[in-house]
């Protein structure tokens, strides 16, 4: 009788036989899947009581090969900004360690622009940095952005700390936000107003930070809406803004306007500037629309690319939970029978160009509540060469048995994947969605599918 030891290691040979088996099914597909497979095969050598991550997937899950993959919101709505997806929860707060620096490259391009010898230039920054630091360390929370001083105790500088060194607009500026933190924020204003007024080219290193403080010390609401479309205009007009103001004053626009549809435009045109936090503010809107079904709110959306990519994206993302592990589709999968509301399916049908580009979100959402002759509804409307719709095609052609069919749909969906930018396909994790780095959570979708090809392969 095998003691456990030989069992073991059998059980590790059978292992690796069919990992290898795998490899050798997907060489023919694509010759860039063999970084994505040497890399797990190297990394699970060092941990053999684990085994290959891929024949796991078929021993703990025999049902895996139906389920639905991990998907990353961030990633997907990074796609449709046109930038790389933050990691960590989205948070865009500078704290004083990196504000600073920034600042002080700005300067110190500046002057060489103009011709400073070095060490005047060191001298000045050093100066720069103890009148910022006095001035941004009482700041108790990390949310800097948000309002550049505060004085729980006076300031100990002098009036002007700046000297004639320094650009004037920067001059300026700091004595506005020196009188600030002194509470003489009527005085503080009137500086900043001043920077307003100088020429554009005299203003370029501060006018968007004048603007923005102009907005934040605003008891109007409708003078503060004003100086928040102002910063976004410097920033457009060719104004510096190191500190991404621009973005956060259009998260700030968005946050008070009633229209849900510009709000969400808006908190769209913010994250594509580099404000992060907009995500969570889009995913809130978004799901609020849905929620309340209006059908005129929701055909205006339908008929706007950004806004139909926006709640297809949210739709998708929700199929899980954010929190939520893949699992194959069932009633346990925290999804209401309700989502995707029937509301939004009948405008989208009525008023998106067909095929749809992204039908591929719906249908996946469709299959992951179990609704499967809605999902191949929406699949029949989808884009014929979108990866994720031949693999969810795959996926109906394993049910009904049609393993040829799924084998091939399987491996025109990795050929098209695996030439995407973005291709590194990684073991499947299990990890909360939303604080998971978004990349890493990408190469787990992509590895989910190199792992349905060798559970047919084999």
């Amino acid at each position: 009788m095998a003691g456990p030891r030989e069992k073991n290691s059998n059980w590790m040979v059978e292992k690796l036989w069919k990992t290898v088996t795998y490899c050798v099914a997907l060489l023919s597909m694509n010759l860039r899947v063999i970084p994505g497979l040497a890399a797990w095969f190297v990394c699970s050598i060092p941990s053999p009581a684990c085994g290959p991550f891929f024949p796991d997937t078929v021993l703990d899950q025999p049902q895996a090969s139906l389920g639905v993959p991990p998907f990353s919101y961030l990633n997907g709505l990074g796609k449709l900004a046109g930038r790389e997806s933050p990691g960590g929860s989205g948070n865009d707060e500078q704290s004083l360690e990196v504000q600073i620096p920034l600042e002080v490259a700005e300067l110190q391009e500046f002057w060489r622009a103009a011709g400073v010898a070095q060490p005047e230039i060191d001298a000045r920054v050093k100066h720069y940095e103890a009148v910022r630091k006095e001035m941004l360390g009482r700041v108790l929370d990390v949310g800097l952005m948000e309002f550049s001083t505060k004085a729980d105790v006076p300031l100990e500088l002098a009036e002007h700390p700046l000297g004639d060194g320094f650009p004037g607009d920067v001059a300026d500026y700091t004595e506005g936000a020196r009188l600030h933190g002194l509470g003489k924020t009527e005085e503080a204003r009137t500086v900043w107003k001043a920077i307003l007024e100088r020429p554009s080219a005299d203003r370029r290193l501060r006018s968007v930070w004048a603007a923005w403080m102009l907005a934040k010390t605003s008891a109007d609401l409708n003078e503060c809406l004003t100086w928040y479309e102002r910063v976004e205009k410097e920033a457009a007009g060719g104004a510096t803004d190191v500190l991404g103001l621009a973005g956060a004053a259009k998260s700030w626009r968005a946050a008070r306007l009633e229209d849900p549809i510009e709000s969400i435009r808006l908190f769209f045109q913010a994250y594509q500037q580099g404000k992060d936090s907009a995500a969570r503010d889009l995913r809130s809107l978004v799901s609020r629309l849905l929620e309340q079904k209006d059908p005129t709110t929701l055909a205006l959306a339908a008929g706007d690319p950004i806004l139909r990519s926006l709640i297809n994206l949210e739709i998708q993302a929700s199929l899980e939970g954010t929190l939520g592990a893949p699992t194959e589709p069932s009633e346990v999968n925290n999804i209401e029978p309700s989502q995707p509301p029937a509301e939004w399916l009948a405008v989208l049908e009525a008023h998106a160009p067909l095929p749809l580009a992204d039908g591929s979100r719906i249908a996946w959402a469709l299959y992951s509540s179990g609704r499967y002759s809605e999902a191949q509804h929406w699949l029949d409307l989808s884009a014929k060469d979108d990866p994720m719709s031949l693999w969810l095609q795959a996926k109906f052609d394993l049910r009904s048995g049609q393993l040829d069919a799924a084998n091939e749909h399987l491996s025109k969906a990795i050929q098209l994947i695996s030439t995407e930018q973005d291709w590194r396909p990684l073991s499947p994790t299990e990890t909360p969605r939303w604080y998971s780095d978004a990349p890493q959570l990408q190469g787990a979708t992509q590895g989910r599918m190199l792992a349905d090809a060798g559970m047919l392969a084999l």
